[in-house]
Formats: C-alpha cells, sequence, structure tokens
C-alpha cells in the first residue's frame, strides 16, 4: 500500500512524496488468511518516492516544449484529488499546480489516464503544448 501526498522530512523545495510498504512474509508465499499473515510477518520494505522527480525521469529525451503533464491522486476511496506534481510545457519541474490556462494545452486535445498506485487511484493527464 501506500500512502496519500506528504511532505518528506528530508525534501528541502516543496515536492510532494509518498511512501509505499510491501509486507515481508517468513514463507516464500503470501499467505491466504489474515491469521496466517499475521503470524508469518517478519517485517516491511519501505520504498520513499520523491513525486516530481518520477514523473520527470519518466520524460526523459522528451521536448518538454511540446507537453505538459499533471500527476493527481484521486485517493482511496475516490476523494477529492490531490495534486502530486506538474511536469513539462517548457517549466520543467512543477512543484505546485499551474492554473488550468490555454497556454498549457489545456484548450486543445488531452489525454487522461487513471491507475493503482500502492491501492490508491492516481490519475496521469497529458496536454500538447505546442
Amino acid at each position: 500500500v501506500s500512502t496519500g501526498r506528504i511532505k518528506l522530512v528530508q525534501e528541502t523545495r516543496h515536492q510532494s512524496g509518498v511512501l509505499a510498504f510491501l509486507p515481508i512474509y517468513s514463507s516464500k508465499e503470501t499467505p491466504a488468511s489474515t491469521d496466517d499473515r499475521r503470524a508469518l510477518l517478519t517485517g516491511y520494505m519501505v520504498g520513499i518516492f520523491r513525486v516530481g522527480d518520477l514523473l520527470a525521469s519518466a520524460f526523459t529525451g522528451v521536448n518538454q516544449g511540446d507537453i505538459s503533464a499533471r500527476l493527481y491522486d484521486e485517493g482511496s476511496q475516490g476523494g477529492s484529488p490531490s495534486f502530486l506534481a506538474g511536469y513539462g510545457g517548457g517549466g520543467g519541474l512543477w512543484e505546485e499546480e499551474a492554473p488550468l490556462e490555454e497556454s498549457l494545452g489545456r484548450t486543445g486535445p488531452w489525454w487522461s489516464q487513471s491507475f493503482n498506485f500502492g491501492e490508491r487511484q492516481w490519475r496521469l493527464e497529458l496536454s500538447p503544448t505546442g
């Protein structure tokens, strides 16, 4: 599972972070029942992610002046979306949500896809800027 948007203690800017947790069991396979999982749990692996850096690395080699991307966390229960990061439009990494304006390509064609990340629903939006 993963957390919602958090501010990492070590973060010196305003970039959002998330933590992802994976249980480790003493058996080779994930135990089927809750009681077995509790009995065989030996610890957790934790991944710490700076969301803006993840989004920026996905666009390595892409002309960022031609596209903008926004990443939102829609929550685990379909709550109101939370802005995680933005990238592109010639501005590199955005740490705060930019207004939805024509200069960011929001009036033209765009693409949106929701996906599961650590039992949370994330949505990626892409739009042309040129």
